[in-house]
């Protein structure tokens, strides 16, 4: 499934990039994010509990940074474990544009379940990632202004 969005801050690019590499404000940004820590350059690891459809359960996730142009955008890749409902792959093709009014930051995400998780369906899964990403942007665009 495709989930696009964009949100315009009122920051520069230049404070926008560096927000995206803050685990602080990116564990802040992602809900029921329980940790987040740096285990390399382009590496976090994290851990969130989340329901999903009826369920609520603990996963342990995987971000990595690629394709990083400073203060223009870059790709977010995650993996997301859980032991009671299997796994998801996620992308977020991120984009930053200078505008008039700050910073407009584009995405453009993609999310693969696998497991029980699946089971679930389109009908649930897609409206459950869609206001998990919408979320964490509209989050992450809270959490830069309140940081300023």
């Amino acid at each position: 499934m495709n989930i696009t969005g964009n949100k315009v801050l009122n920051a520069s690019a230049e404070k926008v990039w560096a927000a995206l590499h803050d685990a602080e404000i990116l564990q802040k940004s992602i809900s029921g994010c329980e940790s987040m820590q740096w285990v390399s350059d382009n590496e976090l690891t994290a851990e969130l509990t989340a329901k999903i459809g009826p369920v609520k359960t603990k996963f342990k996730m995987k971000l990595t940074i690629r394709n990083a142009v400073e203060n223009k955008g870059c790709t977010l890749e995650c993996t997301a474990d859980s032991i009671a409902l299997g796994n998801a792959d996620g992308q977020a093709d991120i984009t930053l544009s200078e505008v008039e009014q700050g910073c407009e930051l584009g995405y453009t995400a993609q999310v693969k379940m696998r497991g029980k998780i699946a089971q679930f369906g389109a009908r649930l899964l897609s409206p459950a990632s869609k206001k998990m990403i919408d979320g964490f942007f509209t989050e992450f665009a809270n959490n830069l202004q309140t940081q300023s």
